[in-house]
């Protein structure tokens, strides 16, 4: 099985090897993670191997009421007022990749280290090829179509404008060549498909499955047929892709599996609306449920409306082969702190990834 996990963050905390806390060394963990039963086995294992310290597994509202004596917390939503309370904190796991959800401000002001998870990578890329896929193959059209007895292609006599579009031997833009763009990557190249990936920095070992690694975000979506969104939502990256930028994906297609707010929203819609960008799919939104059973559609433009446009509820990593992953790595990295004090796959507290 192909694994590939992101260098970890070693620089910014120097101020402990170990922790332990005052009275003994017992470490308390408050978990703030939904537990499923593949998280509460992890936990149980956990609390197994370490007896001398304090695992504390119920819902959340129950949790909360643990989080002043809380040396750990394992979760990746925090407000600025729970913080507060949690006076003894020095380590935060969130058991996903995106750490959006933390009051960073505050965290770096304490210098909490907070180490992310890349446990669901390959299946959010995998959802990412398989959304291009039903994009440019129009799959959802022709399905739609098809259960009212509309046909199309040679059966219908349809017309040159009718076909759909392959991957095959386009290149394809990598915007955020971290964890997720890597698998991304390594699923296309058996479509032929040339790679230029966009770094903030150049990497200092050649990379074989790439083409082309540009510093240039303009230069990126220029010299593209497909642009994949894979970063982290950081204050950079926030309305990455806007106006600008759209100027360069005229007859291209977007795919967005990192965050909704890294494209800007109404220049998102303007351009697919005009037919300028050709198609986009996308897993990430701007806007959510606030009760699961409340219908909400995801964009205040009218985005669901668009016959280019494959829709997806962001579920990348909503397979139990990613929870899995996920509930292990979180696992493993919570083992390594209680074992000896190693904090893998820190987050730069600047960058937030």
């Amino acid at each position: 099985m192909l694994t590939i996990r992101c260098s970890s963050f070693a620089r910014y905390y120097t101020f402990f090897n170990f922790i332990k806390t005052p009275g003994g060394g017992t470490v308390k963990v408050v978990v703030l993670q939904k537990l499923t039963k593949e998280w509460l086995s992890r936990f149980e294992d956990i609390k197994q191997e370490f007896p001398e310290h304090e695992i504390i597994t119920f819902d959340k509202a129950s949790t909360l009421n643990h989080i002043e004596e809380a040396d750990v917390i394992v979760g990746g939503h925090l407000k600025e007022k729970d913080l507060e309370r949690a006076k003894n904190l020095k380590v935060i796991f969130v058991p996903w990749a995106g750490v959006n959800g933390l009051p960073w401000e505050k965290i770096r002001e304490r210098k909490i280290i907070v180490s992310n998870n890349h446990g669901n990578s390959r299946y959010v890329a995998e959802r990412a090829v398989g959304l291009l896929l039903a994009l440019l193959g129009k799959i959802v059209i022709y399905h739609n179509d098809l259960t009212k007895g509309i046909w199309h292609g040679f059966s219908a006599g349809a017309p040159e404008t009718d076909m759909w579009d392959t991957i095959q031997d386009k290149t394809c833009g990598i915007i955020g060549y971290g964890s997720i763009g890597k698998y991304i990557v390594r699923f296309i190249k058996s479509f032929g498909c040339s790679i230029i990936a966009h770094k903030k920095t150049l990497p200092e070992k050649k990379d074989h499955f790439v083409d082309k690694f540009s510093l240039d975000l303009h230069e990126t979506l220029d010299l593209s047929d497909i642009v994949f969104i894979s970063l982290p939502l950081t204050k950079e990256t926030v309305g990455l892709i806007g106006n600008k930028e759209f100027e360069y994906l005229q007859g291209k297609y977007l795919v967005n599996v990192s965050r909704g707010k890294i494209v800007e929203e109404k220049a998102l819609y303007d351009s697919l609306k005009n037919n300028h960008l050709k198609g986009a799919a996308i897993d990430v939104w701007y806007n959510y449920p606030e009760k699961r059973s409340k219908p909400a559609l995801p964009s205040k433009y009218p985005l669901h409306t668009l016959p280019n446009v494959v829709l997806s509820p962001h579920v990348g990593g909503f397979t139990p082969p990613s929870l899995y992953q996920m509930s292990q790595q979180t696992y493993e990295h919570l083992r390594d702190f209680l074992k000896d004090g190693t904090v893998v796959d820190r987050v730069d507290p600047d960058l937030m990834y």
